[in-house]
């Protein structure tokens, strides 16, 4: 059987990718740093009351530094994988945006701008979906997408039963 798949690494997939990412292999660490920034949050909100509530009502310099400390770190643990997603797209080489890839009985080849890349299904050692893409991690810190709506040949529920065969490993469904 034969797939091919042509995807667009925007902002929306890498967003995806760091999703999955966070929900795999960094799940351990990302409990524990979720954890230690809600406490720090809490801490932050605790700080805030008692120094509003003592009888001085300044809200100087250390206050207003403080209420910030907690917001930024509200947005880093609410917006994680947009800004993870963000920072990778900015370490992407404009060339490496579109990418088509072509699905075999024996690998598959990603084809970017001309260059192609041929990989056996071996490498593969996590294998994600979501909603509208398939991830495929090669490692911790390597991973393809593949959009659902990008595929030219072959259809999305086909591929997941295709791909977890030649894996020989799950397809995790993450939301």
């Amino acid at each position: 059987m034969r797939f091919a798949v042509k995807t667009t690494y925007d902002h929306m997939a890498l967003t995806v990718m760091a999703h999955a990412l966070r929900k795999t292999f960094r799940r351990r660490r990302s409990i524990a740093v979720h954890v230690l920034a809600w406490f720090v949050i809490f801490l932050e909100a605790i700080c805030l009351l008692l120094i509003v509530g003592t009888d001085s009502l300044t809200f100087g310099f250390r206050e207003l530094l403080s209420l910030l400390v907690a917001a930024l770190v509200f947005v880093a643990v609410i917006r994680e994988d947009a800004i993870n997603g963000w920072l990778a797209g900015r370490r992407m080489l404009p060339a490496v945006r579109e990418s088509e890839t072509v699905f075999d009985d024996t690998g598959y080849t990603t084809i970017i701008q001309g260059a192609q890349t041929r990989w056996a299904y071996g490498r593969i050692q996590k294998i994600c979906e979501t909603a509208d893409y398939f991830v495929c991690f090669l490692s911790k810190k390597h991973g393809q997408i593949f959009a659902k709506s990008g595929f030219t040949q072959g259809t999305p529920e086909e591929f997941r039963i295709f791909i977890a065969g030649k894996t020989g490993k799950p397809v995790q469904y993450i939301k």
